[in-house]
C-alpha cells in the first residue's frame, strides 16, 4: 500500500507541476494576444477617424457652390443661359459637307 500511496503522490506532484506549466503559457500567451487585440483596436479607430476627417473633406471639396466659385476664378466658366442652347435642327448631319475635316 506505501508503494502505491507514494506513486500516487509523485503522480500528483508531477501532474500539479506540469498544469502550472501549461497555465503560465497559456496566461502569456493571453496577455500576448490581448495586446495585439488592444493595438488592432487602436488601428481601427484611427481609421475610422481618418475616414470620418476624409468624408469631411469630400464634402466640402464637392461642394457646388464652392466647385461654382473655383470654375468660374480659375477657368472662366459660367452657368449655361437659355439662349446658348440650341435646337436639333442646327445639328450639321454627316451627309451635309458642312463638317470640319470633310475632304470632298
Amino acid at each position: 500500500m506505501k508503494s502505491i500511496g507514494r506513486f500516487l503522490t509523485i503522480a500528483g506532484v508531477v501532474g500539479t507541476i506540469a498544469v502550472v506549466f501549461v497555465l503560465y503559457a497559456t496566461k502569456h500567451d493571453t496577455r500576448a494576444l490581448d495586446q495585439r487585440v488592444r493595438e488592432l483596436e487602436r488601428l481601427v479607430d484611427r481609421a475610422e477617424t481618418d475616414v470620418a476627417v476624409l468624408r469631411a473633406e469630400w464634402g466640402h471639396l464637392t461642394e457646388p457652390r464652392r466647385i461654382e466659385r473655383l470654375t468660374r476664378k480659375h477657368l472662366g466658366l459660367a452657368p449655361m443661359h437659355p439662349s446658348q442652347f440650341g435646337t436639333a435642327e442646327e445639328i450639321a448631319l454627316r451627309g451635309d459637307g458642312d463638317l470640319a475635316g470633310d475632304s470632298r
